[in-house]
């Protein structure tokens, strides 16, 4: 358990260590949010480092393509599995670290936009700690376009 937003309780769940199929490691983070949901919490905050997989929305699904997609990012050595949130597919290899965060709060802690700049802050300020110079903010052409993206202040 770690102390986060003033005081506030947190299950770090370190699963870096650990390979899992794509397919369970998408199926975790619904399954601890169904767990969390059911206890109260405490809040669960897990990181792991997936094997190479492309993630594609529900948006994506239902777009024309979707199975040619798929066979490319088989072929390509990716995974395709299908994720809940998001607004178009994710890479990920091994080299990424994923950070899912699951709370008990039915509300999700207020106004998505405040969700975004405490949780963006929250890592922010991690990263500063073990000496990265990271920020909050946009990067001129990033993928994922937004205000709560983290990077360096560089373009990256």
């Amino acid at each position: 358990m770690v102390d986060i937003d003033g005081g506030k309780r947190i299950a770090l769940l370190d699963d870096t260590q650990t390979e899992r199929d794509p397919m369970q490691d998408i199926a975790l983070g619904p399954a601890l949010l169904s767990a969390v949901a059911a206890s109260g919490g405490p809040d669960r905050l897990r990181l792991y480092r997936p094997l190479p997989t492309l993630a594609f929305s529900g948006r994506d699904c239902a777009t024309p393509g979707i199975g040619v997609a798929a066979a490319a990012a088989r072929a390509a050595g990716f995974a395709p599995v299908r994720r809940g949130p998001g607004g178009r597919a994710a890479g990920y290899h091994r080299g990424a670290l994923c950070l899912d965060h699951v709370s008990a709060d039915p509300h999700g802690h207020g106004e998505i936009k405040a969700r975004f700049t405490g949780f963006g802050g929250l890592l922010v300020d991690a990263l500063r700690a073990v000496g990265a110079d990271a920020r909050l903010g946009p990067v001129p052409g990033e993928y994922c376009p937004g205000e709560f993206s983290i990077n360096d202040g560089h373009g990256h």
